[in-house]
């Protein structure tokens, strides 16, 4: 198995006291799919097979993370594997799930430090409403901090959890029917947006087309854009 741009762009970025922790989790989630093949059977859990069960603990045990974290992970990853499977092989499941669990934690770790920053103030960053003038002049307080300090930046409207849950919201029509929020445009548009707001600084070259590999556009996802867009909001919703 080919390795990952995740792998190689943790290992230099700067806050690389996280790599340990986040490279075993790769191996997890390649280990995760793994073992999902092997048993290639959308009603049975990894806990479930003693062949699965011994290569899955033992890697989860090095991941930093509670029991209950494991937990919610590996189940997760195993949803996700099933809501993938027959799409494509081992390293393109890889890139796409690392790809989004990769946002996710630039968007948890922008939060925390937002809300750090903000705590003086009783504020949350994932409640900022960037469509006012004291809103976004706040969420500029906290870009420059950010882009200083971890090098990226993400708007509260941009978080990971903000696009799940919209993804798995619907709308409903003037006629009286629902359809799903297309959100594919937004991922996209925000995970180029994660990659610009480093231009200028010294995580540049770490993020230069660091989601090159996850491809919303891909017939992989779907034949049609309602399916690319409804797989993708499913998956999501795994790992959120």
């Amino acid at each position: 198995m080919k390795r990952s741009r995740y792998d190689e762009k943790f290992k230099n970025w700067r806050t690389s006291k996280s790599y340990k922790s986040i490279s075993q989790l790769f191996t997890y989630v390649a280990t995760i799919w793994l073992n999902h093949t092997q048993t290639h059977a959308t009603d049975i859990h990894p806990q479930h097979t003693e062949s699965a069960k011994i290569p899955l603990n033992a890697t989860i045990q090095r991941v930093n993370m509670s029991e209950e974290q494991r937990r919610l992970l590996q189940q997760a990853l195993w949803n996700i594997a099933n809501t993938l499977r027959g799409k494509m092989n081992a390293d393109e499941f890889r890139d796409y799930i690392l790809g989004f669990i990769f946002y996710k934690y630039l968007s948890e770790k922008i939060a925390l430090f937002g809300d750090d920053i903000l705590k003086a103030d009783n504020l949350k960053f994932k409640e900022l409403d960037e469509t006012t003038a004291e809103g976004a002049q706040i969420i500029d307080v906290v870009r420059d901090a950010s882009v200083k300090q971890l090098g990226y930046f993400l708007k509260p409207t941009e978080l990971f959890a903000t696009i799940a849950q919209k993804g798995n919201s619907k709308i409903e029509g003037k006629d009286g029917t629902a359809t799903q929020n297309y959100i594919l445009t937004d991922l996209e548009k925000i995970l180029r947006n994660i990659e610009q707001s480093t231009l200028g600084t010294e995580s540049q070259d770490d993020f230069i087309n660091l989601f090159e590999d996850l491809d919303l556009t891909s017939s992989k996802l779907g034949n049609t854009e309602k399916a690319k867009n409804e797989l993708v909001a499913k998956v999501l919703l795994h790992l959120d």
